[in-house]
């Protein structure tokens, strides 16, 4: 599956989209606000991760709660980062039964990192499609759109590495006459202050080291793309930037 931006190329990284099991609870059975735990379930389905589990088939149009469950390996003991692409309309998330998150951000990406153990695990996502404003009242019933029910983007989960790590970096255009851009790097874990020299590289570029001084783990640098071109709608240009 395509990987958004931000890529971690040197951690490990398990994409989850595939068939997973599952189980459906009419809204006249079960709501997500009361829904505490996927124990017990019977997963006599299977939907496919991303797509929407009211759109097509057996549970076409109706309403209620869409139960996807996975298992994940984990290689090593530490802290893990899920990433969902976008669910909706509510959901809840739960790591060997335990809830992990609530999301209530349809059609949002969104990412949570917690610990866990090596080995096998399971995970599951409780999706609601029902519109009830008063658990999220994000999501009314006179809205122009439809609200589809499901895992509807990818879904990944990385391994992250132990201690201080950079967690990501964002880029700003300066001036577009001389290709200048302001790095904005961030630091997870980080010393209040502290020096650290990052690898540059620009598109396919060869890695140069700069000094970063970070202040409660952000730190800014100004350079400027080599060789840069500018995006149009008649060329549309992109560069890449790796630290």
């Amino acid at each position: 599956m395509i990987q958004n931006y931000p890529v971690y190329p040197t951690r490990t990284r398990t994409d989850l989209g595939g068939l997973w099991d599952f189980a459906f609870l009419s809204e006249k059975e079960a709501a997500l606000p009361e829904f505490e735990s996927p124990a017990g379930i019977v997963f006599n389905d299977k939907q496919l991760v991303p797509g929407c589990f009211d759109a097509t088939g057996t549970y076409a149009g109706q309403r209620g709660i869409g139960i996807y469950r996975t298992a994940v390996k984990i290689g090593k003991s530490g802290k893990v980062r899920l990433e969902i692409g976008a669910t909706t309309v509510s959901a809840k998330i739960f790591w060997d039964n335990a809830l992990i998150a609530e999301n209530k951000l349809a059609y949002s990406g969104v990412a949570y990192e917690f610990d866990t153990t090596a080995g096998k695990h399971e995970l599951v996502v409780a999706v609601e499609n029902r519109i009830d404003t008063d658990y999220n009242p994000l999501a009314w019933n006179y809205y122009d759109f439809h609200f589809a029910g499901g895992i509807l983007r990818s879904i990944c989960l990385y391994e992250l590495p132990e201690g201080t790590r950079l967690g990501r970096c964002t880029v700003t255009t300066l001036d577009i006459a001389i290709g200048k851009v302001r790095l904005d790097a961030e630091l997870v874990n980080a010393p209040e202050a502290m020096i650290q020299t990052l690898s540059v590289a620009f598109d396919d570029a060869a890695a140069q080291p700069y000094e970063f001084s970070f202040a409660n783990g952000v730190a800014t640098l100004e350079l400027n793309v080599p060789d840069f071109k500018l995006w149009s709608p008649e060329e549309p240009n992109l560069h890449t930037v790796t630290v």
